[in-house]
């Protein structure tokens, strides 16, 4: 996958035009620095600097080394190097939750009649998922995003039938 990934987003901006990094750091070590190497060189993008940063030991990967570089667990340079991973996986796992919810959501109210997509979207543009539309009433419902009672009704039974979100 760090090959579809990687080879996705740098063709996209060769052939956009787009400016270049003027580092790319992976999250990973050897294996997965390797690999991003060997898609850059594919792309004739090999000049562009890379690094690895594992996670288990926070130990920094350089192409052509097969040891680990010795940087001080609390040098400024690696806690960024943290921070900047840490910031990709906060906004990677948020981006995944929101559009499971969208899926959960679309496909669990799509089978009430009468709801049709304008209203699904309002529902999650007004809601965060069927954990929060279980715990109002059907009033509650009706009066922020004015669909009718008898649907709300149903999409709080739904809601309540659905544990797993």
């Amino acid at each position: 996958s760090m090959n579809e990934v990687v080879s996705r987003r740098y063709k996209r901006l060769k052939k956009e035009n787009k400016k270049l990094p003027d580092l790319i750091l992976i999250d990973g070590g050897k294996g997965q620095l390797n690999t991003s190497v060997e898609v850059l060189k594919s792309l004739n993008l090999n000049f562009i600097p890379i690094i690895g940063l594992a996670k288990r030991l926070e130990e920094v990967f350089l192409p052509g080394y097969s040891d680990p570089q010795s940087i001080n667990k609390q040098s400024s340079g690696l806690i960024l190097l943290r921070r900047i991973r840490d910031e990709a996986h906060r906004f990677a796992i948020t981006f995944q939750r929101e559009k499971r919810n969208k899926t959960i959501i679309n496909s669990i109210f799509s089978s009430i009649k009468g709801l049709g997509k304008k209203r699904i979207k309002l529902l999650m543009q007004t809601y965060d998922g069927p954990k929060e539309l279980r715990k109002l009433n059907k009033l509650d419902i009706h009066q922020k995003t004015g669909i009718p009672i008898s649907l709300c009704s149903e999409i709080i039974n739904l809601s309540k039938k659905t544990t797993n979100v």
